[in-house]
């Protein structure tokens, strides 16, 4: 077992960075917060995710087993001179029961993981148990393997094979997802692209329906709804009686890409990981009305990686998503929106993550001062960043200044007695008239403060100053 220390800033899932306001109405913000292997993760390719009743999260890659209890990663491998470690290194699930049991389903077999001695035994002495999907039932655990189902039962603490009256299929195939359909009955997706109904009382199967492609993902919610997705053939959603109610592609609703990996139920709605779209949302009482969430190049606040292999709720109102080569990260809802510092000119996040000054104008408009970065613009309606940098190091033409958004004072050394002052209402910030022809603005790179005195009136003390034509993007020459 090796162990990483994860950096402090890991440890809460809620960096502490600028927030803003968010837009009445407007769609709710995420936090997300990523580990990978520069955090310790054991490999970029995640295929399970689940959070223990200890709060710990374990998370299963195509290269080993990871377990994060927010301090640090503990990674488990296989060691063929250790017959107490993993059986292989690719990790299909991992399960926790309601007994507590940590199951472990690899590559070479199925295992318990014992948290007090820390090893891994096998669940069968005599034979190796593949393990491809599982559900959890009163009584127990269910597992799937090659033509055949397991049953753990709390009360014996014994896993025996399930005799299949009739058996349909043959020992070639195993059902990748197992689903509650309802009190008495199971709904399996096998690999040969069939969907199957198990009575559990009866211990019969029969075939509800065949599909034409590969099923990838599919998903039951508490209606009795099944979700079902093929390859490259967006979602579709069937009555409980099999009847399809709808079908949703890129072509006709908000989806982002056709190849849905895994389905999701977090906080009533419908959650959608796909293969290069990133992760799609709907109510399943909307389902046209699609959100989504995606990584966008320059954007440090969006969605780490598109590629959404595996989604994970747990009971604390955090969604986990398991990536294609990108590690795992968390999801969170905030009621705040957090930005960071990004490219000078990237209207995505600041231009510097030292804030010393914030003001929010009558437009609406907020104001942002920065140790280092000048003043940034945020448009709450567009969500949008302007920077204003300081081009110009020609401190030796300047002392200090101070402007008033609507009365402006200027205090110059050069070439400034022809800069009349000006009382008059304004929709920008701090402009002044010159020769009645060009309105040019006061800035500085290091904005000294933005406080509230009233509302209608900002006041900011830059040094070194310069003026800024409104009708540019640039800075002119200081006077």
């Amino acid at each position: 077992m090796k162990k990483s220390i994860v950096p402090h800033l890991l440890l809460p899932f809620l960096l502490s960075m600028i927030s803003v306001f968010s837009i009445k109405g407007s769609n709710p913000n995420y936090y997300f917060r990523q580990i990978s292997i520069e955090q310790g993760l054991s490999q970029n390719t995640v295929n399970s995710i689940l959070v223990d009743y200890k709060g710990y999260l374990w998370i299963g890659t195509n290269s080993g087993l990871n377990s994060f209890n927010r301090n640090e990663i503990s990674i488990y491998l296989h060691d063929r001179n250790n017959v107490s470690s993993l059986p292989g290194n690719k990790i299909l699930f991992v399960a926790e029961d309601s007994l507590n049991n940590l199951w472990v389903s690899t590559n070479n077999g199925l295992v318990l993981y014992d948290r007090i001695n820390k090893i891994f035994i096998p669940v069968s002495p005599k034979r190796t148990i593949q393990a491809y999907s599982y559900i959890l039932l009163k009584e127990g655990i269910l597992f799937s393997s090659d033509g055949y189902l397991y049953k753990y039962c709390y009360k014996s603490k014994l896993l025996k094979r399930i005799h299949i009256k009739g058996k349909p299929f043959g020992s070639n195939i195993y059902f990748s997802r197992m689903l509650l359909f309802n009190k008495n009955t199971l709904i399996l997706t096998s690999n040969d692209s069939k969907v199957w109904l198990y009575n559990l009382q009866k211990k019969t199967m029969r075939m509800f329906f065949s599909c034409t492609n590969k099923i990838m993902a599919s998903f039951v919610d508490k209606n009795g709804r099944f979700y079902l997705s093929y390859y490259k053939d967006g979602i579709r959603c069937f009555s409980p009686k099999g009847k399809e109610l709808y079908h949703l592609t890129t072509a006709n609703s908000g989806l982002t890409n056709n190849i849905i990996l895994d389905i999701a139920l977090h906080r009533g709605k419908i959650w959608l990981g796909t293969d290069g779209g990133g992760i799609c949302i709907f109510d399943p009482a909307d389902p046209k009305q699609i959100t989504s969430l995606q990584h966008k190049s320059g954007d440090s606040g969006s969605l780490p990686n598109n590629s959404i292999k595996v989604l994970c709720a747990d009971n604390k109102n955090n969604i986990w998503a398991g990536t294609v080569r990108g590690g795992m990260f968390g999801v969170q809802e905030v009621p705040i929106r957090t930005y960071r510092d990004v490219p000078l000119m990237n209207n995505k996040g600041l231009s510097e993550k030292v804030v010393i000054s914030l003001f929010e104008d009558q437009d609406g408009m907020l104001w942002i001062g920065t140790d280092g970065g000048g003043i940034n613009k945020y448009n709450p309606y567009t969500d949008q960043f302007h920077h204003y940098p300081n081009h110009l190091r020609r401190q030796d033409r300047f002392n200090h200044g101070l402007l008033s958004r609507r009365t402006v004072t200027l205090r110059l050394r050069k070439r400034a007695s022809d800069i009349q002052q000006e009382k008059r209402q304004i929709q920008s910030l701090h402009p002044y008239q010159r020769n009645n022809q060009h309105q040019r603005m006061l800035y500085g790179i290091r904005t000294i403060c933005l406080p509230y005195f009233r509302r209608q009136n900002l006041h900011i003390i830059p040094k070194p100053i310069h003026l800024q034509q409104q009708t540019k993007d640039f800075f002119d020459h200081p006077v």
